[in-house]
């Protein structure tokens, strides 16, 4: 348990949310000067869903303070650990609900915000239009690899240009592995709706610049641009399959592939 101290574990488990701000209260009773029980009372209420109350008490003693960077910093790391915290005991409200704040508190807290924009993704409520606002997908590579994973495979979920530019940033950047697993996860879930055939399309081109031979990737691909309607990279994607085609039935699948785009193009 990171920060907080130990006689107030049990009573934080519980969430008895209540207690603890009251312990802090009676701590700052007696320590009116240690700064450190403000931030701790302020996540207290903050958990209690009384943002207004939480939001004063940190303003309240930064205003006073003359070296506000070193306290909002402190205050930053205490929110952090919390939130993981509450995102590690599957309380995901609370999680994304200490996030804002945080974000409110640090708006250039990289880590925080990547972790906030998965736990939009989580609510249904991402905007991909934050990724430009908040600078994260040219801050990418600075990305832990696992975290930039999953942020960049979680958006595909919400198909929009930013999610394409953010892939094509990161690339380089993920395990190649995973990345290709994880696409090729999609393209088989997502294959035959109609809606993002052409989205996934790009997808799966631009995941092939890591695995050029991939005959998964291109056979997804293949009926992708075929859903699309895009007859004549479908060709392409087609030929490729087939000079790429080491056995006599996956030759025999190539020229079917080759046959059907014609044959559909008249």
């Amino acid at each position: 348990m990171i920060n907080w101290p130990p006689e107030i574990i049990s009573v934080l488990l519980s969430g008895n949310y209540e207690a603890v701000a009251q312990y802090y209260e009676n701590l700052i009773v007696a320590e009116p000067d240690n700064t450190t029980y403000y931030w701790y009372l302020g996540l207290a209420y903050l958990l209690q869903e009384k943002e207004t109350e939480a939001q004063t008490t940190w303003l309240l003693v930064l205003s006073q303070l003359e070296e506000i960077e070193l306290a909002t910093s402190e205050l930053g790391q205490i929110l952090q650990a919390e939130a993981q915290r509450q995102y590690e005991q599957k309380n995901y409200p609370e999680s994304w609900l200490i996030r804002i704040h945080l974000r409110e508190i640090d708006p250039n807290c990289l880590e925080n915000n990547v972790k906030l924009l998965l736990l939009e993704m989580q609510r249904g409520e991402f905007k991909p239009n934050l990724l430009n606002e908040w600078r994260i997908i040219e801050q990418s590579p600075n990305i832990s690899p696992e975290l930039l994973l999953d942020l960049v495979t979680q958006s595909w979920l919400f198909p929009s240009q930013e999610s394409l530019d953010l892939l094509r940033v990161g690339l380089d950047y993920m395990p190649k592995d995973k990345l290709i697993d994880r696409a090729i996860s999609y393209g088989v879930a997502q294959t035959g709706n109609h809606k993002i055939s052409g989205f996934l399309a790009e997808i799966l081109q631009i995941i092939l610049n890591l695995s050029s031979k991939n005959l998964v990737l291109l056979d997804l691909l293949f009926w992708n641009y075929i859903i699309s309607e895009n007859h004549e990279k479908a060709l392409n994607t087609a030929c490729i399959f087939y000079d790429l085609s080491e056995s006599l039935a996956l030759k025999i699948l190539g020229n079917y592939k080759i046959l059907y785009i014609l044959m559909r193009q008249g």
